[in-house]
Parts: structure tokens; sequence; C-alpha cells
């Protein structure tokens, strides 16, 4: 069984693990959630204007408000408040974690980003871009006016990671998917001790950035940064044929999120 993981096209050097079992068995993979996007640069939206009453800024922060659930498409789940935490970043997704910082996979925030809330495009500042082979985040920055005018305020980490079987949400601008954690026993294959506490029920493609949250305590467990793939290799009449399947997600666990932080930011 070899496991493997790799980023899109590219594939990291360190990704080759000790092969076990025999020759033509199955093996594992790991994969980015989504391949490396390019990101379409368009013009800035008007900015919002300040407004000068504590009256006009709650009609205008209720306007966008409104204006945010009105583009959710998707179960009864959409109305969830982690959902108003979710945002675009190039060609996946991210969470806003208060004071106008995102947190996202750093493969997906290539180039130079920008965040989507609430259908808004707002430019972005990397303060701080990890890579795949290392850590897969990147730290972002964004004009916290418009978060402001939602009432989003402070995404906790979750001080606890989430054990097998527990329920968690995943969380997209498009909607909230329920999965659960996974054990690598359910898995079977060679499974890297560093991904092995992190896994979650295969969903959808294409969930790179997104969070993984704790539906009871309303906290932010990790970020969604590879999948993984079980490949089986059999002879059959003389040919050799393989077949994969997609039966997991990695995520970036909250402990790792909070080293990652730079201190000064003091979140």
């Amino acid at each position: 069984m070899r496991p493997r993981l790799t980023a899109g096209a590219p594939t990291p050097r360190y990704a080759e693990a000790h092969p076990s079992g025999d020759h033509g068995g199955p093996h594992t993979r790991f994969e980015a959630a989504s391949p490396l996007a390019s990101i379409n640069v368009v013009a800035q939206s008007p900015s919002v204007p300040r407004c000068g009453s504590v009256w006009t800024m709650r009609v205008v922060r209720c306007f966008y408000a409104c204006l945010f659930l009105a583009t959710m498409t998707g179960p009864a789940s959409a109305l969830d408040p982690l959902r108003l935490y979710t945002v675009r970043v190039g060609g996946g997704h991210g969470v806003y974690l208060g004071k106008g910082y995102v947190i996202t996979a750093a493969h997906v925030s290539v180039g130079e980003p920008h965040v989507v809330i609430a259908e808004r495009q707002l430019p972005a500042k990397v303060i701080k871009r990890g890579d795949i082979i290392n850590v897969d985040l990147t730290l972002l920055s964004i004009d916290q006016h418009l978060p402001d005018l939602m009432g989003l305020k402070h995404m906790s980490l979750c001080q606890d990671p989430a054990k097998p079987g527990e329920a968690v949400l995943v969380g997209a601008p498009e909607g909230m998917l329920n999965s659960e954690v996974l054990s690598p026993l359910e898995i079977g294959g060679t499974i890297p001790p560093k991904y092995q506490k992190s896994l979650i029920s295969y969903i959808a493609r294409g969930n790179s950035g997104s969070g993984v949250f704790d539906p009871e305590k309303k906290c932010l467990l990790g970020i969604i940064t590879q999948k993984l793939t079980t490949t089986v290799t059999k002879q059959m009449n003389g040919q050799q044929t393989s077949d994969s399947r997609d039966v997991a997600k990695y995520y970036v666990p909250a402990s790792e999120i909070a080293q990652f932080i730079p201190s000064e930011i003091g979140y």
C-alpha cells in the first residue's frame, strides 16, 4: 500500500511512504480536495459607505444579512449561523475568523487572492502563507467593515478534537453539509500518522478551504485541504485493472491553525 499526497497536478517529494502488503494490492493516496484553480480578477465593487447613525447602521446590517441569506440555496441547514462565516477564496473556500481575518487552504489562495463574502468581492492581503508540504494554510486579511455590518464576530477554534463517529458540519457559501469523523480503521491502507486523527467521511468534490465545524459548540474544528482516495489494482483475464474511490477528506485541525496564526494577532 502506498500513501501519496498531491496538490492538483504536482506531486510533493515527501509523498512516498514505505510500501506494505503484496504488489498489486490496494494502496492509498492523498490529493488536494480540489485542483489548483486560476483566479479571475474582476473590477472591485464600490466600497460600502460608512453610516453615521446607529439606526442607519442597523438597517444596512440587516440589508446585507438578508442579501446573504437570499443567495443561499439548500436545505434547512442553510440558516445555520455558521454559514455566515463561510467565504469563497480563489478556486476554493475559507472561514471568516473575525477582526478582518480569513483562514483558508494555501493551495487555493495562490497569486493575489480575493475573498467573496455576502456576494461582495473584497481584495485580500496575505498575512501568512503555508504550503502543501508543511501546513496547507493561508491567513488573509480583508476590510472588516462589511463583516461588521453583517454582525460577524469572533469564530472560536475548538479546544477539543472531534472523535470518530461524531457528527460535524462542513461549511461553504453554497450550503452546509453533514459529515462525521472517521477512524483510520474504517478506511484501511497505510495512512501517515499526521492524517489519522483528522479524517471525515467523503463529501462532494471541491471543498478545499472549507471549514469543519462542531454543530453543538459552534466552533471551528479545522480546514479541509486533502482528500483520501483508495485504489485497488487487480488482475482480470490476464490484464491489470485499477479501481479508484474517494473515501475521506482530511482537515488541518484547530490545534495546528492556532499554532499557524501569528501570536501578534492576538487571536
